[in-house]
């Protein structure tokens, strides 16, 4: 559990770095208060994991959930990352190109989360070479549905819905790109759980 919670915090610190360029590349300057985020970020997470333990005992799937919200929201940041700075090294906000920004901002955050998913959040840590291949297959098809419902449902918000009144194209593109992550994530919480990373002694070893 300590080491849990470290690895919270390391991942917080990390996220923080990665969404504050992000903030404030779709906000404007906020200040240094914007900072603040190193510690706020972190401490979310420990909260997230603490109350993921609490609930747990009613039902052990709430603390494979909570860090595995807390690699989703690190992985989101590193999506949204790449996807800006697409955008802005291009100055292309609209069109077929957001399809492929999308792809290669997602398919970034999704070998990034990869690691962390399968040796902290479900620690599925089997070791044996026919093991990992089928693992690792399983996950890619995991990871392709996500990808075609996150770029589709982004491509399709983005280019089919107009944005509402006083809200920029850009900053549409990035809700198209959360309401994207939110779908995407639940589709890929339940395959990973139920189909790549599923173990008979995940649930006792996550907990001890």
């Amino acid at each position: 559990m300590r080491r849990d919670f470290e690895t919270a915090i390391f991942i917080g610190l990390l996220a923080s770095l990665v969404w504050i360029p992000v903030i404030r590349h779709l906000n404007g300057y906020f200040g240094n208060w914007i900072w603040s985020l190193v510690l706020i970020i972190p401490i979310a997470f420990m909260v997230d994991l603490y109350a993921g333990r609490l609930l747990s005992r009613w039902k052990p799937f709430f603390y494979f959930f909570s860090k595995f919200a807390i690699v989703g929201f690190f992985i989101a940041g590193i999506d949204f990352a790449v996807f800006n700075v697409l955008i802005y090294a291009t100055g292309i906000e609209k069109g077929a190109e957001i399809a492929l920004f999308k792809s290669i901002s997602f398919s970034a955050a999704v070998l990034s989360g990869y690691p962390i998913n399968k040796f902290w959040t479900f620690q599925a840590s089997q070791s044996s070479v026919s093991w990992r291949v089928q693992e690792f297959l399983q996950y890619f098809t995991v990871a392709s549905f996500g990808f075609a419902i996150n770029v589709g449902l982004t491509w399709f918000i983005a280019n089919h819905i107009h944005s509402p009144l006083g809200i920029s194209q850009l900053s549409w593109d990035n809700i198209a790109s959360v309401a994207a992550i939110l779908v995407g994530m639940i589709w890929n919480f339940t395959g990973y759980k139920l189909i790549v990373f599923k173990s008979p002694n995940s649930t006792a070893t996550a907990l001890n």
